[in-house]
């Protein structure tokens, strides 16, 4: 349910409504391996938001399935779903793996994000 009400919020170009299903810091997954860590603030102020006002992205996310969920442990939970920005008619697809744990106040909230390629499910982009 989190994993969709971001894709909305992202759709939706909110901030607030996104952030608010992340926990403190977020380790994102880049393509060459490299793992940043982003705080909450930093999500939620970055210029990305801008980009998906300025060029009106459309943001989606489809195919989510229980055969693409893994437990990691009871606190910790991966979900793999597919997505696409889209902008004039032009879709970029791609498979997502999102981890979501158990946060003190016990709401699951998303800690990792990692994206690769939507037929290739093993290359990072």
């Amino acid at each position: 349910r989190r994993a969709r009400d971001m894709v909305m919020a992202a759709d939706a170009k909110n901030p607030e409504a996104f952030v608010a299903h992340l926990a403190d810091a977020v380790e994102i997954h880049g393509a060459s391996g490299q793992v940043r860590r982003a705080k909450r603030d930093e999500i939620r102020n970055s210029g990305f938001w801008g980009l998906l006002r300025q060029f009106n992205v459309r943001v989606a996310a489809w195919d989510f399935s229980r055969n693409d969920v893994k437990e990691i442990d009871p606190n910790t939970v991966e979900i793999g779903f597919l997505a696409k920005g889209e902008v004039d008619g032009k879709p970029f697809p791609f498979y997502v793996r999102t981890t979501f744990a158990r946060q003190p106040d016990g709401q699951f909230k998303l800690t990792a994000f990692r994206a690769y390629e939507a037929i290739d499910r093993t290359k990072p982009v």
